[in-house]
């Protein structure tokens, strides 16, 4: 799945980069398990290995890890030099300026919703271009 939603993205002209071997979990299992050292462990290291880098946006495919950073990374006090966007949001943005069009239909991700419920305009987005979650399949639009 990150490769495809790399692709899309890539698709549209998004310069897109791979952590790789510095990629850590985001935490959220020993969160919701009350290991709050050790989220707080992985929290401080993402944020600076991100700052670091210069990353400027993080698009998360995951809704979990999408929550984890949205609502829980800000609480641990270490300043976040970028922004947190799940992919719905990034390719709705993308279909928005013209550089994507939607090529397939499927519901939105159940889990997203239950773990950060979509505002009423991105629900209603999603719907009109026919966004996915999982299994994107967009055409980059001819320039």
């Amino acid at each position: 799945m990150p490769l495809a939603a790399a692709k899309i993205l890539m698709a549209a002209g998004v310069e897109v980069g791979f952590l790789e071997n510095k990629e850590m979990c985001c935490g959220n299992p020993a969160l919701r398990i009350g290991d709050q050292d050790e989220f707080v462990a992985f929290a401080k290291e993402n944020i600076k290995t991100f700052n670091r880098l210069g990353v400027k946006k993080v698009v998360c495919i995951c809704p979990y890890c999408y929550s984890t950073f949205r609502r829980d990374y800000p609480e641990v006090g270490e300043a976040m030099n970028f922004e947190v966007v799940h992919i719905l949001e990034m390719v709705d943005q993308l279909i928005s300026e013209k550089r994507l069009q939607p090529a397939t239909v499927k519901t939105p991700d159940r889990n997203l919703s239950r773990s950060l419920p979509l505002r009423e305009d991105q629900q209603q987005r999603g719907k009109r271009h026919q966004c996915v979650h999982r299994h994107l399949r967009c055409a980059a639009k001819n320039p």
